[in-house]
């Protein structure tokens, strides 16, 4: 998608559906079933004061910092929704990382005023 504006409703409409077991994209009336080839959900921003990252899909949640780990390619990921993978944007990353003390083995995330252990990440 090359519009901005329609690739932000794409990615704010992703929903998987339980009793189905399948990923879906609604926009309004218009509901479809899409495949999933790496993740449905991204990570856009991280919020250390409240310890949330928040989602493509418009949603806020606890960051579980124990799911935290790095790719092949250096990108963060953790999981979301309780059991969906997501990798971090640019903007995503760049708010964790302000978060993150690697002075500690396992480093530590702040996470609204604590630091809790992200035993999956190791720092080259």
């Amino acid at each position: 998608m090359t519009h901005p504006g329609l690739y932000r409703g794409f990615l704010r409409g992703v929903r998987f559906l339980v009793d189905e077991g399948v990923f879906v994209v609604q926009i309004g009336h218009f509901r479809s079933q899409i495949d999933v080839e790496d993740v449905a959900f991204w990570v856009v921003g991280y919020d250390a004061a409240s310890g949330e990252v928040e989602l493509t899909d418009g949603s806020r949640e606890r960051l579980a910092s124990a799911t935290l780990t790095i790719d092949s390619d250096e990108v963060l990921r953790c999981r979301v929704k309780s059991r969906f993978p997501a990798r971090f944007t640019r903007t995503g990353q760049a708010h964790l990382l302000d978060a993150l003390h690697t002075s500690s083995d396992p480093p530590r995330v702040d996470v609204a005023g604590h630091l809790e252990p992200a035993p999956g990440l190791t720092l080259r």
